[in-house]
């Protein structure tokens, strides 16, 4: 009960030491077995991460506050709103994707082939891919992380604190592929923010920020390995994105902002 009285960086600190020490014997386990097949090695031990994650947070949070695992608390619930409004936010994320390709290629930027006969096996790839990389940020960033910051600072200072937080956390790679991929930061950012607003604007529920995350995730899976984007010849990346990816260009960075300025309008939770 002594953590509830640490500051939200110790805590946070010491709940992630503790992750990182039960999560280790799992990690060598999987390359004792999984080295060889690095894409299956990365899915189980990070896989076997999040369900540690989990694990531990339902007796950390009794432990640190006296209170029961926090997924009510982070947002996250069974309720036909929280379905609702995840598919809502798919929708809005895919459609996104896709009209910031669609603008670009009518500008000249990037050319759009047809989807080979694979294309719907990408798709459901994509979309499990998208709705796992979705929930287990979104209960890790809107949820958890932005509860503990919350109890120490205002809330606008721990939504931009959490922005900025999962944008490094992103970067966690080589220097020679963050120097590469660098121009994606300040969208990451902006991408943080706006989901944290839109659990802000539905009653904190993270089912609207899990929908349009994984949308994003789920809508560049398809047409970046589907292979149905390619960048015009002269076209520089820092316009269209490293890789064709939206998030590392000017547009990218002018379109999240656009959005962002958009919902800081709206001041009525729906």
């Amino acid at each position: 009960m002594k953590l509830a009285g640490y500051p939200v960086y110790l805590r946070v600190l010491l709940f992630l030491l503790t992750l990182l020490l039960v999560w280790l014997p799992w990690s060598m386990l999987c390359w004792g077995l999984l080295r060889r097949d690095v894409n299956l090695l990365t899915i189980a031990s990070m896989g076997g991460l999040f369900v540690l994650f989990l694990v531990l947070q339902s007796y950390w949070q009794p432990w640190s506050y006296g209170k029961s695992a926090g997924w009510i608390r982070w947002g996250l619930s069974l309720e036909p709103t929280q379905f609702r409004e995840c598919i809502v936010g798919l929708i809005v994320g895919v459609g996104l994707v896709v009209g910031i390709y669609l603008f670009e290629a009518r500008l000249g930027w990037i050319d759009i082939r047809p989807p080979t006969e694979q294309f719907l096996v990408i798709a459901g790839q994509g979309a499990l891919s998208g709705l796992g990389v979705a929930l287990a940020e979104e209960i890790v960033f809107r949820g958890w992380l932005l509860t503990e910051l919350e109890r120490d600072f205002p809330q606008s200072l721990a939504s931009q604190a959490s922005a900025v937080l999962f944008a490094l956390l992103h970067y966690l790679k080589p220097w020679s592929e963050i120097q590469r991929t660098w121009p994606g930061f300040p969208t990451l950012i902006l991408l943080g923010l706006i989901l944290v607003r839109l659990k802000r604007l539905t009653a904190n529920r993270l089912g609207l920020p899990i929908g349009f995350h994984a949308g994003l995730v789920w809508g560049y899976y398809c047409l970046s390995i589907g292979e149905l984007i390619s960048t015009t010849p002269g076209t520089p990346d820092w316009l269209v994105g490293i890789h064709g990816n939206p998030l590392a260009s000017l547009i990218g960075i002018t379109v999240f902002g656009l959005i962002y300025g958009c919902i800081q309008l709206v001041k009525k939770p729906v």
